[in-house]
């Protein structure tokens, strides 16, 4: 075949046409897409910034918790530290943290 006849020259250029339309209907789709990210992206990116704020709220509240626990063991006594009481108690204390 040296060249494309009429019904051929016809079909590329439909084929053409229909790719640029379906492409136009792509871009369409896509900014549609991005513009709906966009909007969702604030609400996601609050609560991040919530859940973020929890954890930070609780890991305070625990190492508050372990610093009363190591002050606890502080004021007993060396015996007790080194006796049942005080194995049992930081036995307590290393499972709570």
């Amino acid at each position: 075949m040296k060249r494309l006849n009429k019904d051929q020259s016809r079909e590329k250029t439909e084929h053409a046409e229909n790719i640029r339309k379906k492409y136009t209907e792509l871009e369409e789709a896509l900014a549609k897409y991005n513009a709906a990210i966009v909007e969702a992206k604030g609400p996601v990116e609050a609560a991040v910034e919530q859940l973020n704020g929890a954890i930070d709220d609780a890991n305070q509240w625990m190492a508050d918790i372990t610093g009363q626990m190591e002050d606890y063991i502080g004021e007993r006594s060396e015996k007790w530290q080194e006796g049942e009481a005080g194995s049992n108690y930081n036995e307590w204390k290393d499972q709570f943290a």
